[in-house]
């Protein structure tokens, strides 16, 4: 939550001195912000999908018993078919929040405009290979590694629009 309100801190420095002056220690977060709430559960959707894919991996270690590979790659590719759908959704929230002022000017950033189409693409393409992974009833290790390469450019490719965001925000 530190992380989703710096984000959020950072969009909005107007914010620093009316907290200061409220708090000199630093000990409390603000409100009012209607994108930090989404922020707070985009970041955290990204562990069950990028941390399900990496156990549905860890599935496919030879020297675990058939009984563990097993529960590794059912509750793993599960995991993550869950953070897949939760970091789309809250993803298109933190969007939909956005005000109308910097959807306007993110509209006229090619790189914030196709870095958000990539990343809903690589979390949508994580999350039909989570459940490909699911739906099989053994491991596959390419499989497992293409899916958990991909979860990864999730989160990354998020800066895109992120950085856009702030730059719309701060081009005032």
């Amino acid at each position: 939550q530190i992380y989703a309100m710096n984000m959020t801190l950072m969009l909005r420095p107007e914010l620093w001195n009316q907290m200061h002056a409220a708090n000199p220690h630093g000990t409390q977060g603000f409100s009012g912000d209607p994108t930090t709430m989404p922020r707070f559960l985009f970041v955290l959707a990204g562990g069950p999908l990028v941390g399900g894919l990496w156990t549905a991996l860890i599935a496919n270690m030879q020297y675990l018993e058939e009984s563990v590979r097993k529960v590794l790659h059912k509750a793993g590719s599960s995991m993550a078919v869950v953070g897949a759908v939760a970091m789309a959704g809250s993803g298109a929230l933190v969007m939909s929040k956005q005000p109308a002022e910097i959807m306007q000017k993110l509209a006229t950033m090619p790189l914030a405009t196709y870095g958000a189409y990539i990343c809903i693409t690589t979390i949508v393409l994580a999350g039909v290979l989570a459940i490909v992974l699911a739906l099989r009833s053994r491991e596959n290790f390419g499989l497992s590694v293409l899916a958990w390469v991909v979860s990864l450019l999730a989160p990354i490719t998020a800066t895109l629009p992120r950085d856009g965001i702030r730059d719309a925000a701060l081009s005032k």
